[in-house]
C-alpha cells in the first residue's frame, strides 16, 4: 500500500476536514460496506457519471493480511448505462472544462474524455501548482484507488483528494460506534479553497473539525452520509427476530475474508503469513 500511495506526495498534503460522529450501529457494519462496491449504483447513484462502477473494469486485490483494494476507472461514466454515445454528463463536463477541454468535442464518444484529461493534466498540471503530477502514473491522474486496511481503516484516493474513513468500537455499547472522516488535499501554491464533500472549505489544516451524532442534521460528507444511513437500518435488521443469519455470494469475498480473519483473532489465531 505504501508503494501504491507513494507517488501522490501525501506527506505534504493538508488535512482540511476532521469530522467524526457517534453512530447507531456496530463498527463492523460499515466495514462490510467498504469491503464491497456493488452498492454504488443504489446508494451512490450520482457517482456513476464520472466513476465507472462497472464491475468488469474494476480491479480487486486481496492480501493474506486481510488488507484489500480496488481500482475504479475515473473520469469516465459507468458502462452499466450508455453514456458513451450520448452527451458528456455532469459533472464530468465541468471537470473537462476545468482542464481546457470542450465537452462538446466528446459528445457521442464520452469514454475518450479520460485520455484527454490525462494529457491535459500532464501539460497544465505543473504550471497550476500540481507538482506531484510528474511522479503519478496515468492511472493515478484520473482513477480512484480504494484500499481497506484490516481491521478498521479505509483510504480512498482520487487524484487530488485523500479520504480517511475509520470506524472504532463504542467503548460500552456494541450496537454503536464512532465514525471518523478526514479529507486531505495537496498544498497547491496560490490555492485558497478546495471543494470538499461538505462544500467549499479554506485550504488549511483542520479548517472544519467537529464531532456530531449521526442523524442530527450535521453532514459527514454527502457520500459518507449515504453509507451511514444504511448502517443504521442494517443494525435494526440484525436485531430483528426474523434474522437467522446470512449467506455471502461470490461478490462478497472481501467481506467473507474480513469476518474469517476476525474469527481467527477471536479464536486466538493470527493472520496467515505469506510463504
Amino acid at each position: 500500500m505504501q508503494e501504491r500511495l507513494a507517488n501522490y506526495g501525501l506527506e505534504n498534503w493538508v488535512r482540511v476536514l476532521k469530522l467524526s460522529c457517534d453512530a447507531d450501529f456496530n463498527w463492523k457494519i460499515i466495514r462490510d460496506n467498504f469491503n464491497e462496491s456493488y452498492h454504488l449504483p443504489t446508494i451512490h447513484p450520482e457517482l456513476a457519471t464520472f466513476i465507472n462502477d462497472g464491475l468488469p473494469t474494476t480491479v480487486f486485490e486481496m492480501y493474506p493480511s486481510g488488507h484489500n483494494a480496488m481500482w475504479m476507472i475515473g473520469h469516465q461514466a459507468t458502462t452499466r448505462v450508455d453514456y458513451h454515445s450520448a452527451e458528456v454528463p455532469a459533472p464530468l463536463d465541468d471537470i473537462a472544462r476545468a482542464w481546457g477541454i470542450d465537452p462538446a468535442d466528446y459528445h457521442g464518444h464520452t469514454g475518450d474524455i479520460r485520455a484527454a484529461v490525462i494529457a491535459a493534466k500532464r501539460k497544465l498540471g505543473p504550471e497550476r501548482g500540481y507538482t506531484m503530477y510528474e511522479h503519478m502514473t496515468d492511472q493515478q491522474l484520473v482513477d480512484y484507488f480504494h484500499c481497506t486496511l484490516f481491521p478498521n481503516l479505509t483510504l480512498t484516493m482520487s487524484p487530488e483528494q485523500m479520504q480517511v474513513l475509520r470506524t472504532e468500537p463504542h467503548p460500552t455499547d456494541p450496537e454503536k460506534c464512532v465514525f471518523q472522516h478526514w479529507c486531505l488535499y495537496p498544498p497547491v501554491k496560490g490555492m485558497k479553497e478546495v471543494v470538499t464533500p461538505i462544500g467549499p472549505v479554506p485550504l488549511r489544516h483542520d479548517a472544519v473539525a467537529r464531532h456530531s451524532r449521526y442523524g442530527d442534521g450535521v453532514s459527514l460528507g454527502f457520500v459518507a452520509d449515504q453509507d451511514l444511513s444504511i448502517g443504521t437500518t442494517q443494525q435494526q435488521g440484525l436485531n430483528s427476530r426474523g434474522f437467522k443469519g446470512c449467506i455471502l455470494p461470490g461478490q462478497e469475498k472481501r467481506i467473507q475474508r474480513f469476518h474469517e480473519l476476525l474469527n481467527d483473532y477471536v479464536a486466538g489465531k493470527g493472520p496467515v503469513q505469506p510463504a
